[in-house]
């Protein structure tokens, strides 16, 4: 019987699966990269659905793929494993989730420095700030306090292209998403003249990466003169 090419990998771990535990089925899939990327790659693949399948938490897979490498998890390959489990698992807020499996194996000290390492790698940049997010949210850091951390009060008169930016609209709109516009606003004005923010504002709205935002904090400016 031919082996159909399209579940060639479900098979062979099929085969595998009842030979080896979750953790040390993890372990090998983790040794393949390097010796053949491509079969490593599908073979991951075919696990993470199998996983996804049996419904393992992101919990579990954490703990097959990365326990073994303690404090190191933002250094080792088998990251991107994890995440993209999590990615498949929660699709409303995942970077929550990790957030909170990370909690629960690492004190609030060591945490945050294991997040700051990841904003300084390349690699794990992206991810890294994800996180950092996560941790604010999580010391209900307000609208301001994350403003100047992100140090977006240096550059006052790119504010609205600085790539920063994105980063306080979204930690705003998870910290209060009704009010996020008036928090903003609230930041924003006394660091500006009327005539100051009136400009940035409109300079913005032809942008379109800003226009969006723009037009709502307009709209916020004009009710907080009740217009």
């Amino acid at each position: 019987m031919k082996l159909d090419p399209h579940k060639s990998d479900d098979v062979i771990l099929s085969v595998l699966k009842p030979h080896y535990s979750d953790e040390k089925l993890a372990q090998m899939l983790s040794l393949g990269y390097g010796h053949n990327d491509e079969i490593a790659a599908r073979l991951t693949k075919a696990a993470l659905k199998k996983w996804l399948g049996e419904r393992k938490s992101a919990d579990d897979v954490f703990d097959f793929v990365l326990k073994q490498h303690g404090e190191f998890v933002f250094e080792s390959r088998d990251l991107d494993t994890w995440v993209s489990y999590v990615m498949m698992l929660d699709k409303v807020d995942p970077y929550k989730t990790m957030f909170k499996v990370l909690q629960k194996r690492f004190d609030k000290s060591k945490l945050n420095s294991m997040v700051s390492y990841a904003i300084k790698n390349s690699r794990t940049k992206e991810l890294g700030w994800k996180l950092n997010q996560e941790i604010w949210l999580s010391e209900s850091m307000t609208a301001e306090t994350v403003f100047y951390r992100l140090r977006l009060d240096r550059d006052r008169i790119t504010l609205f292209t600085h790539p920063k930016l994105t980063m306080w609209i979204s930690h705003v709109t998870k910290l209060d998403k009704k009010k996020a516009d008036e928090l903003m606003l609230a930041v924003l004005q006394p660091l500006y003249s009327k005539k100051q923010l009136t400009k940035l504002i409109s300079a913005a709205k032809k942008v379109d990466e800003t226009k969006e935002f723009a037009t709502r904090l307009e709209k916020q400016l004009l009710r907080s003169q009740g217009k």
